[in-house]
């Protein structure tokens, strides 16, 4: 189960696995302090996914002792994904047009510059009408 974890991964794991338990957590700057890593968070990501048990409560990162803290991790995780959700549908519908990148450019018309809103392809470019003059 351990085979595939990296040296880090592996010293943070060990410092975890020393006080297992909700109630013995260690804060971001304590799991720092005491690895030498300088940032730890990406190896706790590399740790749930590898299936090792960490957990979180109170800013505090622990190795579950009990299943109770893996489903209730589980269920805290799940309502950040959805507030997650909830925030990109709300900006996607905030645009002018839902769904569709836009960009905006000066174009000249008329012999003045305004700026006018163009889709965009797969690539990035912007889909400008034949005969707009970008400035």
């Amino acid at each position: 189960m351990e085979a595939n974890l990296t040296t880090n991964e592996y010293r943070l794991l060990n410092i975890m696995r020393m006080r297992p338990g909700s109630d013995n957590g260690f804060s971001r700057a304590d799991l720092v302090e005491k690895s030498g890593i300088k940032d730890v968070m990406p190896l706790i990501h590399a740790l749930r996914v590898k299936k090792m048990p960490i957990c979180r409560k109170h800013r505090k990162y622990f190795f579950a002792a009990i299943d109770e803290d893996i489903y209730s991790q589980v269920k805290q995780l799940e309502a950040e994904l959805a507030a997650v959700m909830d925030e990109i549908g709300g900006l996607k519908a905030s645009s002018s047009t839902p769904g569709k990148i836009m960009v905006t450019l000066p174009v000249r018309r008329g012999g003045k510059v305004a700026y006018e809103k163009f889709d965009v392809d797969n690539d990035g470019n912007p889909i400008v009408p034949e005969g707009t003059v970008r400035v």
